[in-house]
């Protein structure tokens, strides 16, 4: 592995991601260079993250339950990804927020289609889009409408390079984001971009945990030989930048610090045509 990914002048970037931090964690650096190239690049967010009530928690300094305490967390996020944006430089009209539920995108995948009814939201107790700020609000909670708005944003912004969770990525949400993009992808035969895929949840990686901006993010040893892996370097003001703009997570990065900064490395890492792990529908 160690091929370098590099951008074009006429390259479309399209970055899809299950919560807010993943931008940073998995293109931080990426949108920087595409930002200073002037190559138009947007971000999608499948969830607001309004699930993590343990991170609300630490944030808030009191235990957090309340269905509307939820929905708060998804706002707050959500205003942590515009923050994050401005670091990078990145266009906040160039994020876009879906707004489905945290921890439940796979269940919708699995189970949500044509007659079922739409999902409800254990946690926030709605079962549609809650979010004034979302790309459709009151969208309900089901696995055609998702596929929809994904369909619809790759219309809308044909995208050369597409950059959204690879296969093997054992969170939820991240699996159902892969399924839900290669099934969107299959279906619009008339947009075929470059797909890239990232790695954010796996078993024991990335080693070693915590901040180590000279290190080169490498992929774990049971899958470096599997897949075909590029990496993008970062310049020392690029990896910088992209820690400064993770901070802006706050609600995350009071929670799992060590966690995050293992990806403000000197490269990020993707995987081209991102194929293996979950199963599709």
């Amino acid at each position: 592995w160690g091929e370098e990914l590099s951008l074009t002048p006429n390259d479309r970037v399209l970055i899809m991601v299950p919560h807010p931090d993943d931008e940073v964690l998995c293109c931080g650096g990426l949108m920087q260079n595409a930002v200073q190239n002037q190559v138009p690049v947007e971000v999608v967010f499948l969830t607001n993250g309004d699930y993590n009530r343990w991170s609300m928690t630490l944030y808030r300094h009191h235990p957090v339950f309340r269905p509307s305490a939820l929905l708060e967390l998804g706002e707050i996020r959500r205003k942590e990804a515009l923050s994050a944006a401005e670091v990078l430089g990145v266009n906040q009209n160039a994020l876009v927020f879906l707004g489905y539920p945290d921890y439940g995108t796979l269940t919708i995948w699995e189970h949500h289609w044509g007659s079922s009814p739409a999902f409800e939201n254990p946690h926030t107790k709605v079962s549609a889009v809650p979010y004034a700020t979302a790309y459709r609000p009151n969208a309900p909670y089901k696995a055609e409408e998702i596929s929809r708005d994904i369909q619809a944003i790759l219309q809308d912004f044909h995208p050369t390079k597409v950059f959204y969770p690879q296969g093997a990525d054992i969170m939820s949400d991240h699996r159902a984001l892969y399924l839900f993009v290669n099934a969107a992808l299959q279906q619009l035969k008339e947009i075929q971009p470059q797909r890239y895929g990232y790695l954010i949840h796996a078993k024991n990686w990335p080693r070693p945990k915590g901040l180590h901006q000279a290190d080169e993010l490498k992929p774990p040893s049971w899958l470096a030989e599997t897949g075909s892996w590029v990496m993008f370097p970062l310049t020392a003001d690029q990896v910088g930048r992209k820690l400064q703009a993770l901070k802006k997570h706050h609600t995350q990065y009071g929670y799992s610090r060590n966690f995050l900064t293992s990806f403000v490395r000197m490269n990020e890492l993707f995987e081209k045509e991102p194929t293996q792990g979950a199963e599709e529908r």
